[in-house]
């Protein structure tokens, strides 16, 4: 959780709900060299300002969950009050 004060842009600061899926999921859900692949599978702005996102990691061979996969959906929500 980051406070990020009022008059902040969401949609300028985050881009796209894709591109701020993507950016999570190669920052920190699946880095490089981490024996973790995802996918993203869908993004949307819902109507009330959340960004929903559904994705498929899998895991690497010769990774402690070779071979596992595990479908999720996260959510990046913004109250500027």
């Amino acid at each position: 959780r980051t406070n990020l004060g009022q008059g902040v842009d969401l949609d300028a600061l985050l881009g796209t709900p894709a591109e701020a899926a993507q950016r999570l999921l190669d920052s920190s859900i699946a880095p490089a060299n981490s024996g973790k692949m995802a996918t993203l599978n869908s993004a949307e702005k819902r109507a009330d300002g959340v960004v929903q996102f559904d994705y498929t990691v899998r895991f690497a061979e010769g990774s402690p969950m070779a071979g596992r996969v595990i479908k999720n959906q996260a959510c990046v929500a913004y109250n500027p009050a």
